[in-house]
């Protein structure tokens, strides 16, 4: 999906091929997991199974919101955000172990 390269050879492997402010939560998330869709009926799949009661479902709305909410959430932390929350975490990790 364009996120990381391979180079053949020696001194290859595979590399971000986008800048780590360019990669979000989510774009990771949904190669690795696919759809946030908490149910079928409001998936981004072509193959979704509705059920017959769609036409008068009241929950399915309620369904759309939850992605939504999860997909805004996650399309809105980069790689970059983690790693510099993980910088301030680490900062202040004041832990003392007692044995």
């Amino acid at each position: 999906n364009g996120i990381v390269k391979s180079v053949r050879g020696a001194h290859g492997g595979y590399y971000l091929n986008k800048e780590i402010s360019q990669i979000t939560v989510g774009q990771i998330l949904r190669i690795l997991e696919g759809s946030f869709a908490p149910v079928e009926c409001v998936s981004d799949d072509d193959k979704k199974i509705c059920c017959e009661n769609e036409s008068k479902c009241l929950t399915k709305s309620v369904w759309g919101k939850i992605k939504n909410s999860i997909e805004s959430v996650v399309d809105s932390i980069t790689i970059q955000d983690l790693i510099e929350d993980y910088h301030d975490f680490e900062k202040n990790d004041n832990f003392m172990y007692y044995i």
